[in-house]
């Protein structure tokens, strides 16, 4: 479920920091025919983004997940 959509069509998915602070954004232009997230982080003036298709996003999922499983005991 998106949080907000921007007026130049982004979907905002979410937004927090990260733990050195720096901003993190998962997004998708709602304009475009297929289905893409965008996720990145701004580090200063500078953002460094990744851009995932479906299955892309789902291995990134997996990968999330397992590191959840892993370390969520020891918070």
């Amino acid at each position: 479920m998106l949080k907000k959509i921007t007026d130049d069509g982004m979907g905002i998915y979410d937004e927090f920091p990260d733990i050195y602070n720096h901003r993190i954004k998962a997004d998708i232009d709602l304009g475009l025919s297929t289905a893409r997230i965008r996720v990145y982080c701004r580090r200063g003036d500078r953002f460094t983004p990744m851009f995932l298709d479906v299955e892309q996003a789902k291995r990134l999922i997996g990968s999330l997940q397992q590191f959840v499983d892993t370390y969520e005991e020891e918070e």
